[in-house]
């Protein structure tokens, strides 16, 4: 793991959001990403309050903060092939990929689910996992 890695915060209450973590753990063969909660202390220490939206991936890569689609295809671009080509849809206009973001946002919780507590991660995955 690099120093000064991008974080990727998450809904640590939201089934996607966890089944989008163990995707990216599993695909993060280079160890890129750390990973936090947006409920967690992490999150309050690095983020500004209204960043902090449950609604929304937050990825903080290099001091800057991308959110919603911008934050998701970035992730997917440091995969390699063939996750990267899903970039392409970079190519549209933001407002339109947020768009489609925020409505799979909307359901996520009555389509997938809400847990009471965060998952753990596996033992081998743990030092990835910021407070």
């Amino acid at each position: 793991m690099q120093k000064n890695a991008p974080i990727l915060f998450y809904d640590g209450h939201c089934n996607l959001c966890h089944s989008v973590v163990r995707f990216v753990v599993k695909r993060d063969v280079k160890k890129i990403f750390l990973l936090a909660s947006l409920q967690s202390e992490t999150a309050k220490q690095w983020l500004p309050k209204e960043v902090r939206s449950l609604d929304t991936v937050v990825l903080l890569e290099d001091k800057k903060v991308y959110m919603k689609s911008k934050a998701a295809l970035r992730v997917l671009k440091k995969f390699g092939l063939p996750w990267s080509v899903l970039g392409v849809f970079g190519l549209l206009p933001q407002l339109l990929t947020d768009k489609a973001y925020d409505a799979i946002a909307r359901r996520r919780y009555r389509v997938w689910g809400k847990r009471d507590v965060c998952e753990l991660p596996d033992v081998a995955d743990q030092s990835r996992f910021l407070p």
